[in-house]
């Protein structure tokens, strides 16, 4: 199922000809100039139950014991001829399709647009709250705690509304560095992606609205020793560049997968520290020179996926309800009764002017990443993980090694094919698109 973003509200309807009308639309449509580009930001903190939570991303039955840095929930609207895309990023682990459908959804109910047109995205911190389930007490405790997610979605929906309603008009720059002092790949063969891709977003005044980092590192510089809420070193990388005027600051993971990890001394706050300054740092010095991008169009390619759930861990959990029991009745329902289930995802292909973003949902490993970029022919790209769902891994299936950890996190071994095929299908469409 392809969509493509259709104006909202619009009703097209055979008229019966008469050319004086005829030529005062035409008329109208070549000598009205184009809408601006409009960008809106907003940052908004999610609040924290009282009560000691379980940790996601290392071990289960890892509790809370404290609060190091707050949780947000970050957004940067674009807007342009009544086309908009909404990046949400959130800091937590990740969260799973109908949990982030629920946000999505709510905003086109609210505000008209389309929920196709948004992204809710996750840092993948490795100290915020179990979002997914798994991480609870052994052997049937789920982690989830519902008032956490409850709350972590009322902060996406309040810094969306207010992303849009605070939209100004707005000029872009593009930036593109490599940083590799920071990054290791700890499974063979030794393959990263050490881009690291920025948008910054300034006024008709040339004052900063916001910047987004884009890079491909999992925010684990805390090992499982830490017990403290955190988002890792994307706290220390949006610090800084608030700090340093940048404006309201965005964090994206893109191919994370393989594994991309810090390149660390220690697993301590002051690391923590020290990775996302350079991160921050470098993001600064990508747009020292970068000029402003003239932002023609906006364009948004959306296909849903439907994935079979082949690791029996994930199947397990999933009967005992470990996901979540509202996710549980979603995914029974979607996979008609089966005992094994189907999961919804989507990927998306978003034309920014001279830039083309993948959003992909889930860890993809560094070699796809590569590979389906290539496929890119904008000058600038980069890829949105853990994209409006978690799926885990994704894996290129000559890699797949049973047993070994990535597997035993990936929904299935044909779970980077099927998503390969819709994402070559989403870049033809944009590519006769552009010929016609």
């Amino acid at each position: 199922m392809l969509f493509q973003l259709t104006p909202p509200g619009v009703n097209f309807v055979k008229p019966k000809f008469c050319p004086f009308p005829v030529a005062l639309i035409l008329t109208y449509l070549l000598f009205t100039p184009l809408q601006a580009l409009e960008v809106g930001a907003a940052a908004v903190k999610i609040d924290l139950p009282n009560n000691s939570l379980y940790l996601a991303g290392f071990s289960p039955n890892r509790r809370s014991r404290g609060v190091h840095d707050p949780l947000w929930a970050r957004t940067i609207l674009f807007s342009k001829n009544e086309y908009t895309f909404v990046l949400c990023v959130v800091d937590c682990i990740g969260l799973l399709h109908f949990d982030t459908w629920d946000i999505r959804f709510q905003i086109e109910k609210e505000l008209g647009i389309p929920a196709y047109g948004i992204v809710i995205a996750s840092t993948h911190t490795h100290s915020a709250p179990d979002t997914i389930g798994i991480w609870g007490k052994p052997p049937w405790k789920s982690g989830k705690n519902p008032l956490f997610v409850q709350n972590l979605k009322k902060a996406a929906l309040q810094s969306i509304r207010l992303a849009f309603y605070n939209r100004k008009k707005a000029k872009l720059k593009f930036g593109q560095v490599s940083v590799d002092s920071v990054l290791k790949d700890s499974r063979p063969p030794v393959i990263t992606d050490s881009t690291l891709s920025t948008i910054q977003a300034l006024d008709q005044q040339r004052r900063p609205i916001a910047i987004l980092v884009n890079y491909s590192m999992h925010p684990e510089v805390l090992s499982s020793k830490n017990t403290l809420i955190s988002s890792d070193y994307a706290h220390y990388l949006r610090e800084y560049l608030e700090k340093n005027n940048a404006g309201i600051a965005i964090f994206c993971v893109g191919s994370i997968g393989g594994m991309q990890t810090p390149r660390v001394k220690s697993s301590t706050f002051q690391e923590a520290k020290r990775v996302g300054r350079t991160l921050a740092k470098a993001a600064l010095t990508s747009l020292e020179k970068s000029p402003f991008q003239k932002i023609h169009s906006i364009r948004i390619f959306t296909q849903r996926v439907h994935l079979f759930m082949s690791n029996f861990q994930f199947i397990l959990a999933y009967h005992l309800g470990l996901f979540g029991q509202s996710t549980k009745q979603k995914l029974r329902k979607y996979s008609q009764k089966t005992w094994l289930p189907y999961v919804p995802a989507d990927v998306s292909l978003i034309r920014l002017g001279n830039l083309q973003i993948l959003t992909i949902p889930g860890e993809l490993f560094p070699e796809l990443g590569h590979a389906w970029m290539a496929k890119l022919t904008s000058p600038h790209r980069f890829i949105i993980g853990l994209a409006n769902n978690e799926l885990g891994y994704i894996i290129p299936p000559k890699q797949w090694t049973f047993g070994a950890y990535e597997e035993t996190m990936s929904i299935g071994i044909r779970t980077a094919p099927k998503l390969e095929k819709a994402i070559f299908s989403l870049i033809q469409q944009l590519n006769s698109q552009k010929k016609e």
